[in-house]
């Protein structure tokens, strides 16, 4: 089914039909088990966990591929235990804590069970180690904790990288299951499974149904929980470590021929340099009658509790200029000089040369078109204007290109005349304190993230060459020079938006070691420090850990970074869980790779077309991104002006109302509910 039907059937009636969940399990006796009200643990003579939802009568059952409570991946170097091989060659290991020489599964008190796993077997030899967690069942909630309180190996040589813990608890079987897997990558998506009613909606191929294309990839999460639905009861797992936390998802996948295909989201627990460094937790949550709409809500209501949500209306509160953004559709404005890659032979997509479209002086006039055809309000964003244009030299930005008409040209473009003329337009452009190029005039490796290893974090080759990663405990130092240029010399400077903000890094440079969830603790001050600069302040992609500290977020809206590539995206739905939760706290416009115009005429995996892309956007109330340049605007200009004006009337209106709902009607209509509902087809 190609994309731009799956996307034009924007609104679809969701109705999961109930199905009577049996597995084919061997039988295992009981070893004991917690109760309360709600909910049934039961432990087997295997020492696997199985869930009952006394409410529904659903019983989510333990792995069902190695019968396993956790693994943990490590590496070591190979001639630890083979004297033969080579001294610097790496060897793997998957270590199953249920297979450990001692394993101690027992009841501590009434509502608790303790689990220590002790002495493992890598390579063939003996090793020490530990594995402790406890799972408490909460006395009148359908609530359970659980809590990883060790994770540890004697030997040093011995590296654990990731702990699947509790992997695919709570699957759902193709054979056996009706429901859906819910994934917090982006907007979110959930993964069906069984007869979902696909009669009325075509989501699945007769390919997918009948078992085939599998799917499986880890996630840095947007926020933090994930769950499942199986016929009435629906499964949350909420974390709060999301910093040293990806999650796991598996799509109708099977290890071998004898076993079930099977769906499942779970947790990968990462070290936080090197160790497990603090006690990890998990509150898993059943549902009644719930759906990923409850799973969002639910996890809105534990962030205000925390006091870890803002509102759009305090953030304009505390800086009355973000009210000018709210309903404004952005506009990636490039005033024309593309510079491609200095060595073709590094990304054989680049031709090596420059094409020059036209200069800053076009930029007053493509926004006179705009305004011409009915855009009376917008984001204005300068896109490769610096020193040596876009993705090169970075982090240095500064002055403004001058093929392009230098700071002369570059300052009547944020000038307070412009303004006069365009009074609900915002200008800004971006700053790349994430990326550091060799030929950068600032170029200090002192400033890059090091690896464990003491070499230096490299990014990729870009069109600007080898470009390193910098640590986040560095970005101010380049970002205090830069805004004080751009305050100091031009007249107005309303946004920022800042590249690639949710890479996950530890630092070992020891004048500025930083773990993971150091560097989101920095970052979330440079974020406060922006904003204490007075300017509307964005980032790249998205999450729940900065969100109340930006104004927008680049990135979140639709499925950028979950579509697979070979085609599974049919069997992907997504759903707007970020909408639910921070609809009315956070500006939400599509990947700027990804916008209205790219979707269609660049180069690369297209995931919707730009008419479904707009009618996801009105769905949740979001005002549009579009980019424009000299060759297009013409082009586009009509077409925006055809729809903007209704996406900024319906962003604004909504702009500060929670959105409680969301549901599919029918094949061709979504539903988002608020006090104002909408629907889109």
């Amino acid at each position: 089914m190609k994309n731009s039907t799956f996307m034009a059937t924007l609104v679809m009636l969701f109705v999961i039909s109930i199905a009577t969940s049996s597995y084919a399990s061997k039988n295992v006796q009981e070893k004991f088990k917690l109760e309360n009200e709600h909910l049934i643990v039961s432990v087997g003579e295997n020492n696997l966990f199985t869930l009952t939802d006394k409410k529904t009568g659903v019983v989510w059952h333990p792995d069902p591929w190695k019968g396993t409570t956790g693994e943990v991946k490590v590496t070591y170097p190979a001639n630890l235990f083979d004297k033969q091989a080579a001294k610097k060659t790496i060897g793997y290991a998957s270590i199953d804590i249920n297979k450990a020489r001692e394993v101690i599964c027992r009841r501590k008190g009434a509502r608790t069970v303790q689990w220590i796993s002790s002495g493992f077997t890598v390579g063939g030899q003996p090793i020490k180690g530990r594995v402790a967690f406890e799972v408490k069942l909460a006395e009148d909630k359908p609530v359970i904790e659980i809590e990883l309180t060790e994770l540890k190996f004697e030997q040093k040589e011995i590296t654990w990288n990731s702990f699947h813990f509790l992997p695919r608890w709570f699957s759902l079987r193709l054979s056996f299951d009706t429901g859906y897997i819910v994934v917090p990558q982006c907007q979110g998506f959930i993964f069906p499974v069984g007869d979902v009613g696909l009669d009325r909606v075509d989501w699945l191929s007769a390919t997918y149904l009948s078992g085939q294309r599998p799917y499986s990839k880890s996630y840095k999460p947007y926020f933090c929980f994930y769950g499942a639905v199986k016929n009435n009861s629906a499964l949350m797992v909420r974390f709060e470590h999301s910093h040293d936390t990806k999650v796991q998802f598996h799509g109708n996948q099977k290890p071998s021929e004898n076993i079930p295909r099977a769906s499942s989201v779970y947790p990968l627990v990462l070290p936080s340099m090197g160790k497990l460094g603090y006690n990890r937790k998990f509150i898993l949550e059943i549902i009644p009658n719930g759906s990923y709409v409850d799973m969002a809500k639910c996890y809105r209501g534990w962030l205000k509790s925390r006091g870890l949500y803002k509102s759009l209306k305090e953030k304009i509160r505390e800086l009355p200029a973000v009210e000018k953004l709210v309903g404004a559709p952005i506009v990636w404005m490039n005033p024309g000089y593309y510079k491609m890659i200095k060595a073709p032979e590094i990304r054989p997509r680049y031709t090596g040369s420059e094409k020059k479209l036209g200069t800053f002086k076009g930029v007053p006039d493509m926004m006179r078109r705009l305004k011409a055809e009915g855009v009376n309000k917008a984001y204005i964003m300068i896109w490769g204007w610096e020193r040596a244009g876009g993705g090169f030299e970075e982090p240095d930005h500064w002055p403004p290109n001058e093929k392009l008409g230098g700071l002369v040209e570059f300052k009547k473009i944020f000038s307070k005349k412009l303004r006069k003329e365009f009074p609900e337009y915002v200008m800004g452009f971006y700053g790349i304190y994430n990326d550091m190029y060799e030929d950068a005039p600032s170029f200090d490796k002192s400033k890059i993230i090091w690896k464990k290893d003491g070499s230096l974090k490299i990014s990729s080759y870009y069109q600007g060459g080898l470009c390193y990663i910098i640590c986040p405990a560095e970005y101010r130092s380049f970002a205090e020079k830069d805004i004080a240029a751009y305050q100091k010399e031009l007249e107005l400077f309303d946004c920022i938006l800042y590249d690639n903000f949710i890479s996950r890094m530890e630092c070992y440079n020891p004048d500025h070691p930083l773990s993971r969830t150091e560097a989101a603790e920095v970052r979330c001050d440079f974020l406060k420090w922006t904003v204490g600069k007075g300017l509307i302040t964005g980032v790249e992609f998205g999450h729940d850990w900065f969100a109340q500290y930006v104004h927008y977020c680049d990135g979140v809206v639709g499925a950028y970074g979950m579509i697979p590539k070979d085609g599974m995206h049919e069997n992907i739905v997504p759903v707007p869980l970020w909408d639910i939760i921070f609809h009315d706290s956070v500006v939400n416009y599509w990947w700027h790779w990804n916008n209205y115009v790219f979707s269609t005429n660049y180069v690369m995996d297209r995931v919707y077309e730009w008419k479904d892309m707009v009618l996801q956007d009105i769905l949740c109330a979001n005002p549009g991104t579009w980019s424009i340049h000299p060759d297009i605007v013409d082009y586009w200009s009509k077409i925006m002006g055809q729809v903007a004006p209704t996406q900024s009337r319906i962003s604004k209106s909504l702009a500060h109302v929670e959105m409680v709902g969301h549901e599919f009607l029918e094949r061709s209509i979504q539903k988002r509910n608020t006090d104002k509902s909408i629907s889109a087809n």
